[in-house]
C-alpha cells in the first residue's frame, strides 16, 4: 500500500500508549504535530511528534490507521497521562 505523504508541522493521529512496565509514559491518542520525519531503511519513514520528542513513530503503518484513529479521537488532541502507582512502574 502506497503510504500518505507527510511534512513537518502536519497534524496526524496517534493511538493510546498504555504501559504496564512505566506507566509515567501513559499517552492519550489523538491528534499531534509532527516536528521531524527521517527516511530508515528498507523504505521506512519515521516521524515524531511534539508531544513526545523522544518517541518515533513508523509512518508506513500509522498511515494505514489514520482514518481508523480519526473516527476513534475526533477533534481530540493527544495528550500525557501518566501513571505513577509503583505497581505501573517497575522499569524504572
Amino acid at each position: 500500500m502506497k503510504i500518505k505523504k507527510i511534512k513537518i508541522g502536519d497534524i496526524i493521529y496517534i493511538d493510546t500508549e498504555l504501559h504496564v512496565s512505566h506507566g509515567i509514559d501513559d499517552i492519550i491518542g489523538g491528534k499531534t504535530k509532527v516536528t521531524k520525519i527521517e527516511k530508515g531503511e528498507n523504505g521506512r519513514v519515521w516521524v515524531w511528534t511534539e508531544l513526545d520528542p523522544s518517541t518515533q513513530y513508523n509512518w508506513n503503518m500509522l498511515s494505514e490507521e489514520q482514518e481508523k484513529l480519526k473516527k476513534e479521537f475526533g477533534d481530540s488532541w493527544a495528550y500525557t497521562k501518566p501513571d505513577y502507582r509503583p505497581e505501573f512502574n517497575s522499569f524504572y
